[in-house]
């Protein structure tokens, strides 16, 4: 099988990996460690019982030796489409698009008439910056625990507006004004300087189709900013025994097949 090399994509920079994420975590009560090895910081987050440093694009072979007990990294492995992803020497996966190798051209035909039918309907799509805008678009996540990857919600609108506080992050909605101002969707977005990560984000299924242009949205607003390379749809599963995938899955690959492995270091 052939696996894409992961030298030939942009430098992976999650913002997982940034201090400035680390930072947050710490002041809003999260179990994390800084561990230097070799002149190199690693961010570790708790994750049942071990501590995992996230989405790091290499590592030199002596750190194995060096890394505390419980302690693991998730490193870069390998980068290919879906269906030729090793998927037993995987720990973690996502789905992303480069600006480079895939842009939005690539959507699925399904992708485009779900767009087609909300630029119909009006959808619009905006950066949400005031602290009523802020409010409005975190609170979509309330009923939708899944949404918010089941933290608590207090939990939740407290990072979050720690991430907006410290620039780290960016929040995103879209809406209808016709016949009068309807928010349909939101999302939080997390930035390195040359990645986003979309961390969390939801909409209401109705006939607008806004999850398409929620999406649409935010990636072409991120690759306008030159710096940007990669944006991260954050995480995917493998397929099931039957080759199958779930509804998540299944709308992320619309998007794009493009997924980035991760081997467990430890």
């Amino acid at each position: 099988m052939s696996i894409e090399t992961c030298t030939s994509i942009p430098s992976w920079q999650s913002p997982y990996q940034e201090e400035t994420f680390f930072q947050d975590s710490k002041k809003v009560g999260g179990n994390c460690r800084e561990v230097v090895i070799e002149g190199q910081k690693y961010f570790f987050y708790e994750f049942g019982e071990e501590f995992i440093a996230w989405e790091v694009p290499s590592y030199k072979p002596k750190i194995i030796h060096e890394l505390p007990e419980s302690h693991s990294i998730h490193c870069l492995s390998q980068v290919d489409t879906y269906d030729r992803v090793d998927w037993k020497t995987v720990a973690y996966a996502t789905v992303f698009i480069s600006k480079d190798r895939q842009g939005t051209e690539n959507y699925s035909k399904r992708f485009q008439r779900g767009l087609v039918k909300a630029r119909g309907e009006r959808v619009q799509h905006s950066v949400a910056e005031t602290n009523s805008q802020i409010a409005e678009v975190l609170e979509k996540f309330k009923d939708h625990p899944a949404q918010r990857g089941f933290y608590d919600y207090d939990l939740f609108r407290e990072a979050t507006i720690q991430h907006l506080s410290s620039g780290l992050a960016v929040i995103h909605a879209v809406y209808i004004n016709d016949p009068e101002y309807c928010l349909l969707g939101g999302a939080v977005v997390l930035k390195s300087p040359t990645q986003v990560n979309l961390r969390f984000y939801t909409s209401d299924r109705t006939k607008h189709h806004a999850g398409h242009f929620l999406i649409d949205s935010i990636i072409r607003h991120h690759f306008e900013n030159n710096l940007i390379n990669i944006v991260d749809l954050s995480g995917i599963n493998p397929p099931t025994e039957d080759g199958k995938v779930d509804g998540i899955n299944e709308f992320k690959l619309q998007i794009s097949k493009r997924v980035a492995g991760f081997a467990s270091i430890r």
